[in-house]
């Protein structure tokens, strides 16, 4: 539940980003959540909390995206 929170706000920033023609930052982000930490975490955490690092991956990821975007929004 607590990944829904990361997801809305790194999704909306990342839809506001292309809005305000910053297509790189929009980018970065759509990358960083949906390709790089996830495919990151999914095979490094199942390795340190076993089947349980499957389910903490989005909540970790979006919790990482969400501290990038906020260091890119200033």
């Amino acid at each position: 539940m607590p990944a829904y929170i990361g997801l809305t706000v790194n999704m909306f920033y990342s839809n506001y980003f292309q809005a305000i023609l910053k297509p790189a930052k929009a980018l970065s982000i759509c990358l960083l959540r949906g390709l790089l930490l996830s495919n990151l975490f999914v095979f490094i955490l199942p390795t340190f909390f076993g089947i349980n690092g499957i389910w903490i991956t989005i909540p970790i990821v979006e919790f990482i995206t969400f501290v990038v975007v906020f260091k890119m929004k200033n």
